[in-house]
């Protein structure tokens, strides 16, 4: 629950820094911007999208509106439509997985390798340092190679157990906070 507050707070702040950047800029918002989520609308995919929506709404004072499509509804449930949607601009923003878009970014295949990382003794230590190193790298270049920017959220393998994650973006580390407080969307 704390990973998608987390991702909804640092998530928020990039588009809002975006949208934001210059005066001129602000005056050309989309009435609407959508957000894809494959999973359905209870789910933690799109929960947090909820939550992300609300608060690049709250950071902008309403100018920037972000409407979350969860069940695959923009791309008539064929999930490795998405991608090229997001590039053809039918779809501004997505929550999306790797498998479903490694059709059109071949790297994303990489994580879905069962004996690359499956086999691990650890599987999501590995996963963790897969998505951190030069291989990370690789899969995010990949991605904006293809005309869309890139960037991840996930807990760290060793507090997942502990049910106290530590969140990441890309490489950074955040500071560990509840951001539930006030939020409509608590589990």
């Amino acid at each position: 629950m704390q990973l998608f507050h987390a991702f909804g707070r640092i998530a928020c702040a990039l588009v809002c820094a975006l949208l934001l950047a210059t005066p001129a800029m602000a005056a050309d918002y989309k009435q609407e911007y959508k957000l894809s989520v494959v999973p359905g609308p209870t789910s933690g995919w799109a929960l947090t999208a909820m939550y992300f929506a609300d608060q690049v709404r709250e950071h902008t004072g309403g100018r920037v509106n972000i409407k979350v499509y969860p069940a695959g509804q923009l791309f008539a449930g064929k999930q490795t439509n998405e991608f090229p949607l997001l590039r053809q601009g039918a779809i501004d923003f997505a929550l999306g997985s790797t498998i479903n878009w490694s059709p059109q970014v071949k790297e994303l295949n990489l994580p879905c390798m069962p004996f690359f990382i499956g086999a691990q003794p650890h599987p999501y230590k590995a996963m963790d340092a897969m998505l951190a190193g030069k291989s990370g790298q690789m899969m995010r270049e990949a991605i904006e190679k293809k005309g869309r920017p890139a960037f991840y959220a996930r807990a760290s393998a060793s507090h997942r157990k502990e049910g106290r994650p530590r969140h990441r973006l890309g490489r950074e580390r955040l500071p560990r906070t509840d951001h539930r407080q006030g939020s409509r969307h608590q589990a």
